[in-house]
């Protein structure tokens, strides 16, 4: 098992890496929503893991950023913003590639200035 402090900074490196997919991906305007959205969220959900195994919490494997948060909350580490902020973000997890974005339009999970 990784120290706690080697297993934040794999999880960061990770994390950058998504993080500049993100921006290659949102500075093209005919790329869809649901790719940068994808990259949004795993930027943010190594960071939240990161997090988690900095303090030494350990955390399931999941890709649900809220049950993140809450477990964080749990354990008293503050957050950067309003935790239901977060929320946002999960519909682009890893489930979200099997749904075409005209789909996820129509379904509510993307207002229309996204989709």
């Amino acid at each position: 098992m990784q120290h706690p402090t080697e297993q934040a900074a794999r999880l960061l490196a990770l994390a950058k890496r998504d993080k500049t997919s993100f921006k290659a991906l949102a500075s093209h305007p005919e790329v869809d929503i649901s790719a940068t959205g994808f990259f949004a969220q795993q930027v943010v959900e190594k960071c939240l893991k990161a997090v988690a195994a900095h303090h030494g919490i350990v955390f399931r494997r999941t890709h649900d950023v809220d049950e993140l948060v809450d477990l964080l909350l749990q354990h008293q580490v503050p957050m950067p913003f309003p935790p239901d902020q977060f929320s946002a973000l999960n519909p682009f997890a890893v489930m979200f590639w099997t749904v075409p974005s005209s789909d996820c339009c129509s379904a509510g999970l993307l207002s229309q200035s996204q989709g």
